[in-house]
């Protein structure tokens, strides 16, 4: 029998978007979910319940050295008070299951959880840097994993998780789940006519697009040279720029230096990126860690037929063709692979369609609910 109660506790003030559509995709299968989180403006856009269980506080950002021992410090005071807060959660919320996002929550939550005997998700997340993190910090990880489902989403993270000791058979893989047609009833007549330009044998420019936060100096640098290298080429290319960020200025002034400013757009954050989907001939995939909003981009930008390009030992192999994922740092082989699929539009559309194919066959959010609703048993 499926318990059908999940509190789900995050201690950040954001929650990445493949999680949120866990989250909703749980909620419109019947599932109560009541949350415990400072990210309130998820919350509110989820029309999710806030548990009323008292303050959020775990401790610490774990992410500092210093924290770390601050954390472990005051440790067993943030387990007793915790203690008479999942006691309220069972006793009155009746709930069954416990799903932890971060480390603090983790190490609190888990042994309590244990001892009520309720049922435990942790979600990984595939940029965290577990050799970090404290040795004592690490040791009660890897001895509380044991009490858990340790979910992963890239298979390239079972092997960080196994090198700090955590067993294979607690790490249960779970594809990173995206709401399929989300856009339909936004599509126009305009987006119908950008499509069908992009499968057309003429158009006024051949569009590369990227969405990054602008952490990523050597891959964005490296992108301006491949474009100006391909210009001699593709004389009509131009680069689309979608996201922002404090460096912002930093790239507009390297994109002057190399005399590519006329190709470069920065278009700032996009809530509807559909429609900048649209217009694109190619996505190219420019965060050196993958985080799991890179990953849902990368997935929407296949879900397009867009052909993506990306950079091998990252964990794009779980989602791309081997044949478009490239060496770091080239702008040569990047600039290759632009002029490549410039030069012959059947092999564009044949990529964005396969692109296609293997986000409905892997990625559709209700495959991975399949999977996790057989952990909740």
């Amino acid at each position: 029998m499926i318990m059908k109660n999940i509190v789900f506790i995050n201690s950040k003030s954001q929650i990445n978007r493949i999680t949120s559509n866990i989250l909703q995709a749980l909620k419109s299968k019947g599932y109560n979910i009541c949350v415990v989180s400072k990210a309130n403006k998820f919350i509110y856009e989820l029309k999710l319940d806030i548990c009323n269980i008292g303050q959020i506080y775990v401790g610490p950002n774990l992410e500092r050295k210093l924290n770390q021992f601050f954390f472990l410090s005051v440790y067993l005071f943030l387990i007793i008070i915790w203690f008479f807060k999942i006691l309220f959660s069972k006793k009155i919320k009746k709930s069954k299951i416990f799903i932890l996002n971060n480390c603090n929550e983790k190490l609190i939550i888990t042994p309590l959880a244990k001892f009520f005997k309720l049922k435990i998700i942790w979600l990984e997340e595939p940029d965290i840097d577990y050799f970090r993190k404290a040795k004592l910090i690490l040791f009660l990880f890897k001895f509380l994993s044991k009490s858990a489902e340790v979910i992963i989403f890239l298979e390239k993270d079972k092997i960080k998780l196994k090198k700090i000791g955590v067993k294979e058979d607690g790490i249960k893989l779970l594809s990173p789940g995206i709401f399929l047609n989300q856009y339909t009833h936004q599509d126009s007549i305009f987006s119908t006519i950008a499509r069908t330009e992009r499968n057309s044998m003429v158009r006024k420019y051949f569009t590369v697009g990227i969405v990054t936060n602008f952490k990523n100096p050597n891959q964005i640098e490296n992108l301006f040279q491949a474009i100006k290298k391909s210009v001699s080429v593709v004389p009509n290319i131009q680069l689309i720029i979608v996201g922002d960020g404090e460096e912002r200025r930093q790239y507009l002034w390297i994109a002057r230096k190399l005399e590519i400013n006329n190709l470069v757009w920065f278009v700032g954050e996009q809530s509807n990126m559909r429609k900048w989907f649209d217009n694109l001939d190619i996505f190219i995939s420019v965060p050196e860690i993958l985080n799991l909003d890179n990953i849902e981009v990368v997935e929407k930008a296949m879900e397009s037929k867009l052909p993506v390009i990306g950079f091998r030992n990252l964990g794009l192999e779980d989602l791309l063709d081997e044949n478009i994922l490239l060496e770091f740092n080239n702008s040569e082989v990047l600039a290759e692979e632009i002029i490549k699929l410039y030069k012959d539009r059947q092999v564009r559309k044949k990529i964005g369609e396969n692109n296609f194919k293997i986000v409905k066959d892997k990625f559709d959010i209700n495959i991975a609910i399949e999977r996790l609703e057989k952990l909740f048993i």
